[in-house]
């Protein structure tokens, strides 16, 4: 896996997280009043500009997922020299 493909899908991780928790935030608001819901359906029209002309798919989150996972072992494997050595 080169570098491009790794940045890709940690780009793409990013954003999933980023629209869940804003999805998440939005959900779990209490019952919104008249005035809050014009402030909502604000918030869904911009979540929806923000989101990526790329399709994100769950294979992709899953193999995010998988690559950080590998990174973590190795660097408990072998931890990066410090400077000092």
């Amino acid at each position: 896996m080169d570098k491009k493909e790794i940045y890709i899908r940690n780009r793409r991780a990013k954003i999933f997280m980023n629209n869940f928790e804003k999805q998440l935030d939005t959900a779990l608001q209490e019952t919104p009043t008249e005035e809050d819901n014009s402030e909502l359906a604000n918030t869904q029209k911009k979540l929806k500009e923000n989101e990526s002309d790329e399709e994100f798919n769950l294979s992709d989150l899953e193999e995010a997922i998988a690559d950080i996972d590998e990174y973590i072992e190795t660097n408990k494997k072998y931890p990066p020299l410090s400077s000092s050595e």
